[in-house]
């Protein structure tokens, strides 16, 4: 373990673990105790007073996180049904009724 990283980048990197663990637990000294022995290195990089105060950012972050690659893997399997054929976008029938009205087409 790298003597400089800092501790909030430490529990970011072991969120998955952190997050779990708090969620087992019913109160985060128990919680710390048994990431202690999840997370060797935990109590060198992050003292309980921290862990404890960060616990909340944390699992805002995790949820970002999560809701992030969601949406990048979702993003990746729409791209990979549109080069391949699959999928087809279309406008909504909305905007091609207003873009039809832009340029002068009459519609009902």
């Amino acid at each position: 373990m790298k003597n400089n990283i800092s501790t909030f980048n430490y529990m970011i990197e072991n969120r998955k673990v952190i997050i779990e663990t708090v969620n087992e637990n019913v109160s985060i000294p128990k919680a710390w105790d048994q990431l202690k022995e999840k997370l060797s290195e935990a109590e060198k990089v992050v003292k309980f007073n921290i862990f404890k105060g960060c616990v909340k950012t944390l699992k805002i972050v995790n949820d970002i996180m999560n809701e992030k690659d969601k949406l990048l893997k979702t993003n990746e399997m729409l791209r990979s049904r549109f080069k391949s054929g699959q999928a087809k976008f279309a406008r909504p029938k909305n905007q091609v009724l207003y873009q039809s009205k832009l340029m002068g087409g009459e519609f009902n």
